[in-house]
């Protein structure tokens, strides 16, 4: 039961923190007055005095404290609703950056052998290895290529992709290769071609009008100049797999033009 001590007043500051001017009787028959607003909920106030604090519901309390709370509540009640989601969005991404942290640890840790015997064959030599067989995961087929001058190469596995990282040697030959599901229906080197140099053609580092684009029966071969560096990617397509390969070089000399020659008549795929 609630109970008026003096006439109505005008709230000119409404929320938490408003005096009101009522008294709560509880079920016991305690009366509670010189409440203050202490929470706006959904369904009623939280109201403090030095007593303590109570909740009562809108229905128990004077029609003019409940129409002019019940406003305020139902923006709070979105606010939190909002926020709830907001936070359940961040754990569960939260969750999965974790989960996809301890997949690539996974990966990473199967391949560091692979990594260590190829970084350790070539140290021992004191020369890069000449030639390069790369097998493409859960495929009976490999990408063949030559070492234009690679310390080593990187290997990252996941699932069906695979991406490769050339380590450079002293002549600065950049190498890495992509192998990806089709990003649509697309079958044949044309369809690489168009998807990902759609994408990599808006890098504003690439000048214009050094770009050439050449067909052949094993790729789509398209040349550049980025900030004064010659780059190629070859795109083609193979048995369910895009694939990308680039190369680049720094410093370039006039007799570095054989070498990117060299590397695209060796490149070749296949059982």
């Amino acid at each position: 039961m609630i109970s008026f001590l003096a006439a109505q007043s005008s709230f000119s500051a409404p929320g938490v923190g408003d005096k009101l001017s009522i008294s709560v009787t509880n079920k016991f028959g305690d009366v509670f007055t010189n409440l203050t607003v202490a929470q706006i909920l959904g369904d009623g106030l939280v109201l403090e005095n030095v007593s303590g604090q109570m909740k009562v519901k809108y229905a128990d309390l004077p029609p003019a404290v409940r129409e002019k709370y019940q406003p305020l509540a139902a923006g709070i009640v979105e606010k939190q609703q909002k926020e709830g989601a907001f936070t359940a969005a961040y754990l569960a991404h939260a969750q999965e950056l974790q989960a996809e942290a301890a997949r690539q640890r996974v990966v990473r840790e199967a391949n560091e052998s692979e990594q260590a015997n190829s970084r350790s064959e070539a140290n021992q030599s004191g020369q890069p290895l000449q030639s390069v067989i790369i097998a493409v995961p859960n495929e009976d087929w490999k990408i063949f290529m030559m070492n234009p001058g690679l310390t080593s190469i990187d290997r990252y596995a996941n699932g069906d992709e695979l991406v490769l990282h050339g380590v450079p040697g002293t002549n600065g030959f950049n190498f890495s290769l992509f192998v990806e599901l089709p990003a649509n229906d697309g079958t044949n080197n044309d369809d690489v071609f168009n998807c990902y140099w759609a994408k990599a053609a808006q890098d504003p580092l690439i000048k214009k009008d050094s770009v050439k684009v050449e067909r052949k029966a094993k790729f789509v071969i398209v040349a550049y100049i980025a900030q004064g560096v010659p780059h190629a990617n070859y795109y083609f397509a193979y048995k369910g797999r895009w694939v990308d390969v680039h190369i680049a070089k720094w410093p370039f000399e006039a007799q570095d033009g054989r070498l990117f020659t060299e590397f695209e008549e060796h490149l070749s795929y296949g059982e």
